[in-house]
């Protein structure tokens, strides 16, 4: 923020006191950059405001993510307007601009204190959000490395499809085109991967708790060891060499490595909810796998050696697959399959699904086709068991997560409705002080130490409800009572007001986002008694399909407050893993209809 006050006493000193035109137009000037830096705020605001709303609807991160995101947004809102016409604010800057401007230039020096006291808020804020948020790219950028090396991995797949059988020497050119183009691309990997760690560690070092500063920690020391890093480097070889299955087995283990690392850093994240729903997605996966290699074996009336044995391979995989989807690989991933509570039915439809993937194997090595196929089939159906099993267990956790959610900001709105009551009486006893300060010609001794003492006791209480800008003031103006300083004293309980007065608004805003944040009771559906109903309008818009149409019946749509979430939070280019199958299904039997 521009200091810009102390050169418009420069220009007034210098300038005649009858050319208040040129004074006019430096005031008029400085006026429009102060707007400017207000509208700036103000946007800036807006836009964190945003971001922490699509933090909570896409459920990226935590919760006090986006509340941190929230308390900045409503500081910056603060620092630009308030309801309050004398408090220091960016509007009250261009006001008092604007009285200089008309020709009170005793405003410029109001002007000055004023905007001088922002700067130092800004500065404060800017800091603190530092710590809040700014460092917070680590575990995102650990995140991109995966989804990259994933995709390298797949392409990898793809090319050696594409090239089976082929020599350096006889791709073609695109061929050869794609293949450099991978091997730079897993080249580059190792230089993100250093940066990753670092940019860990430096999110470490602004975490706010133990428990994240640890996780994040271990997350860095495991990029640190360098093995992903050497993987990555076997794969950028192996692919320019053209030994495109040396290089798919390192870039496996080179993810490996990479998800290790993402799951010593999940507990500063990811709750067992997303962690269930990151393990539907891969079993989506590989149910699309095992479809695929079924389809592939359908489509072909013999099985040739090596293509029985590549089959095999792929077989394998899936097998392998589905036993680390069962199996916990460290601690923490077997205290989030605790507080999932995993379902016997999960765990035995998965052990199921990989012993018929194994046998499956086991008889396409033997290029038994029929029976290799029928397994294939016994594992799909199991997965598809998983699945629903995993489904039921989600909206069970997606309850109990609603309930703590709603519970929490019950008790969070509860608090903050007592320290607004709280702040409300200290103002009122605050202002009162004051009053009687300023009703008092001359004061003495024996009542300045007893207004000091008052003073004291609010000053504590502001330490107790952790308003350190209040709780200075009122330390200051303790201090000058104590030295009979009337004048400072009345300045300092002034700015001690405005201290409790932004508190109030902080609060008051908490206070509606905290309520926003809460479940709203589901309306009850029309029924034909209900007049709303009969005139085609429902009460529960969207719960119950209204399109504000004045079809009677209207959608009737009525879903589970738990499937509309996981709806609300689809992205435009995936699809929920958990009615992937659903879908499948609908569409095979479309066909069998059309068959018949």
């Amino acid at each position: 923020m521009r200091h810009i006050v102390p050169t418009l006493l420069l220009c007034a000193a210098m300038l005649p006191a009858a050319d208040n035109g040129g004074l006019e137009r430096v005031v008029r000037t400085q006026e429009g950059v102060q707007r400017g830096v207000a509208a700036q705020t103000e946007q800036a605001a807006s836009k964190a405001d945003l971001i922490a709303d699509d933090l909570r609807f896409n459920r990226l991160g935590d919760d006090a993510q986006a509340d941190r995101l929230d308390q900045v947004a409503a500081e910056l809102a603060t620092l630009v307007r308030s309801p309050d016409a004398d408090l220091k604010t960016m509007t009250y800057v261009v006001d008092r601009l604007a009285r200089a401007r008309r020709g009170d230039t005793g405003e410029l020096g109001t002007a000055a204190s004023a905007q001088n006291e922002l700067v130092g808020r800004l500065d404060k804020l800017a800091k603190n959000a530092q710590g809040r948020i700014a460092a917070a790219n680590g575990l995102e950028d650990l995140r991109a490395a995966i989804e990259t090396q994933r995709r390298l991995l797949e392409e990898t797949g793809k090319l050696a499809d594409q090239t089976l059988g082929k020599p350096k020497s006889e791709l073609s050119t695109a061929e050869k085109s794609d293949q450099e183009k991978l091997a730079r691309q897993q080249d580059n990997m190792e230089k993100a991967l250093e940066e990753t760690a670092k940019s860990l560690r430096e999110q470490a070092k602004a975490a706010e708790n133990e428990r994240d500063k640890k996780n994040l920690e271990a997350a860095a020391d495991e990029l640190d060891k360098g093995q992903a890093a050497k993987e990555t480097e076997k794969a950028a070889d192996a692919l320019q060499d053209n030994r495109l299955a040396e290089a798919q087995q390192a870039q496996e283990k080179a993810l490996d490595k990479l998800e290790e690392a993402e799951r010593k850093a999940a507990g500063a994240t990811r709750d067992p909810l997303a962690a269930l729903d990151k393990k539907m997605q891969d079993l989506a996966k590989t149910q699309r796998e095992q479809q695929q290699l079924l389809d592939e074996s359908r489509a072909e009336k013999e099985l040739s050696k090596e293509e029985a044995d590549r089959m095999a391979a792929k077989e394998q995989d899936i097998a392998r697959d589905l036993q680390e989807m069962n199996q916990p690989q460290d601690q923490q991933s077997q205290q989030q399959q605790q507080q999932q509570q995993q379902s016997p039915q999960d765990q035995q439809s998965m052990q199921q699904a990989q012993k018929e993937a194994q046998k499956a194997q086991q008889e396409m090595s033997q290029q038994d086709k029929a029976a290799a196929e029928k397994s294939m089939e016994q594992a799909l159906k199991a997965m598809e068991q998983a699945q629903k099993a995993m489904q039921e267990q989600m909206q069970k956790m997606q309850a109990e997560q609603d309930a703590q959610r709603q519970q929490s900001a019950e008790e969070q709105l509860a608090q903050l409705e007592k320290d607004a009551q709280a702040m409300q009486q200290a103002q009122e006893q605050q202002q009162k002080m004051l009053d009687q300060l300023e009703s008092q010609q001359e004061m003495s001794k024996q009542q300045a130490a007893d207004m000091a003492k008052q003073e004291q006791q609010l000053a504590q209480q502001m330490q107790q409800m952790k308003q350190q800008g209040a709780q200075q003031e009122m330390q200051q103006a303790k201090q000058a009572l104590d030295q009979q300083n009337k004048q400072q004293a009345q300045q300092e309980m002034q700015q001690a007001l405005q201290q409790m007065q932004q508190a109030q608004q902080q609060m008051q805003q908490q206070m509606q986002q905290t309520k926003q944040k809460m479940k709203p009771t589901k309306p009850t559906k029309p029924t034909k008694e209900d007049p709303k109903a009969q005139d085609g309008e429902s009460p529960g818009s969207l719960e119950d399909g209204d399109r504000n149409g004045k079809r009677q019946s209207n959608w009737q749509v009525g879903l589970e407050p738990s499937e509309r979430e996981v709806l609300n939070q689809v992205k435009a280019d995936a699809f929920p893993a958990r009615y992937e199958q659903a879908l499948v299904q609908y569409y095979r039997a479309l066909a069998g209809e059309a068959e018949k």
